[in-house]
């Protein structure tokens, strides 16, 4: 676990410096991870969840054993995101409050996956994958607005209940991205909403029952 912002106040933009330096460890995990498959080893993954929030932050224990550490609800919730990772296929995962934090939308390629319920919380939790740092000028840059883009105009689809419309968005949308996790999970939601049609007062926010 890492923090920004405590006990140094490191201004408006600890978040875009906290989610820089995660990508910046994924790409150099991706690095390594080509070093070590050259030598025969095991491919090594990690998965990332930040959140920026108000925490109770200090001096942990007792005298014989203290250590300087952070607890409460948000410090879970960070938690929670790393381990939905996996759940989505993804590196990286914030929630959409830290995507309001400066700096953070202009610094970086996000790309909204969910909108869920975790676990012991009443609030939903709008999910994000930062996909990369916007640098203008690489090829790459067009390519990561576009499939961002691509998939918000899905997810808009499917918030609005379009579930047909949705699901051809997203056959051409795996037809260009073919391993996307996220849109295959989609996918397969909007094929079942369409075989057995939800309530009228139906609402894209996933009930997560797992911690």
């Amino acid at each position: 676990m890492a923090w920004w912002n405590t006990p140094w106040d490191l201004g408006d933009r600890h978040a875009a410096m906290a989610i820089a330096a995660a990508v910046e460890q994924q790409k150099r995990l991706e690095e390594l991870r080509q070093s070590w498959y050259d030598q025969g080893l095991p491919e090594v993954k990690a998965r990332m969840g930040l959140v920026c929030g108000p925490v109770l932050a200090g001096n942990i224990g007792s005298k014989s054993r203290m250590k300087y550490g952070l607890v409460g609800d948000n410090v879970n919730l960070a938690s929670r995101l790393e381990q939905l990772g996996k759940r989505y296929g993804v590196g990286i995962l914030v929630d959409g409050k830290t995507c309001d934090e400066q700096g953070v939308r202009d610094d970086f390629f996000l790309r909204s996956l969910d909108v869920v319920r975790v676990k012991g919380r009443l609030e939903a939790t709008e999910l994000f994958e930062v996909v990369a740092h916007k640098t203008p000028g690489l090829l790459c840059f067009e390519a990561h607005r576009n499939f961002c883009e691509r998939y918000a105009a899905i997810r808009d689809l499917y918030s609005r209940g379009s579930f047909q419309h949705a699901l051809d968005a997203l056959g051409e949308f795996l037809g260009t991205w073919p391993d996307d996790k996220p849109a295959f999970l989609l996918k397969q939601r909007c094929q079942e909403l369409l075989e057995s049609p939800p309530d009228s007062d139906w609402c894209a926010v996933e009930q997560l029952h797992e911690k």
